[in-house]
């Protein structure tokens, strides 16, 4: 049968007749019969070995599997619920970068727009300072001045 029929037949202590496949060893362990799926005769002496057991009052035991089995799905349960913690935690993680992505892209943007104010800032000092020098050079140049009617 399939894991959850191997399961259900545990679950109501019924003896399992099986394939010899790995799942079913891992469920069953020595409480299984098994036989090769490949061959009908191995399936037939399942059988009649389930048959001996049952007629000298042989009962299988699963109270360890099924044991063993519930701590499996609880191992999963508690893995699943760590999982979903840890997606929640990345998504948290993710939300925080992108908000800081977000601050950091303003902030940028905002030290660009006062760099562009600096740069025009110097441009309009620079051709401040150049009309100052002409000014100045200008205002002192000999030549240039108006004549004071002294000769």
């Amino acid at each position: 049968g399939t894991p959850l029929t191997v399961f259900e037949a545990m679950s109501m202590g019924l003896p399992i007749v099986c394939a010899d496949l790995p799942y079913a060893r891992w469920l069953c362990g020595e409480g299984g019969i098994y036989f090769d799926p490949r061959n009908a005769e191995s399936a037939w002496q399942a059988i009649r070995e389930l048959e001996q057991r049952l007629a000298h009052g042989w009962a299988p035991d699963w109270s360890t599997a099924l044991d063993m089995l519930h701590e499996a799905f609880e191992a999963v349960r508690v893995a699943e619920n760590h999982n979903q913690q840890l997606e929640a935690a990345a998504e948290e993680a993710r939300r925080l970068h992108r908000a800081e992505s977000l601050a950091y892209q303003e902030r940028i943007a905002a030290l660009e727009s006062r760099i562009v104010l600096a740069e025009t800032r110097a441009t309009e000092a620079e051709t401040w300072l150049e009309r100052f020098h002409t000014a100045v050079v200008e205002g002192f140049d000999p030549r240039r001045r108006p004549s004071s009617g002294r000769s």
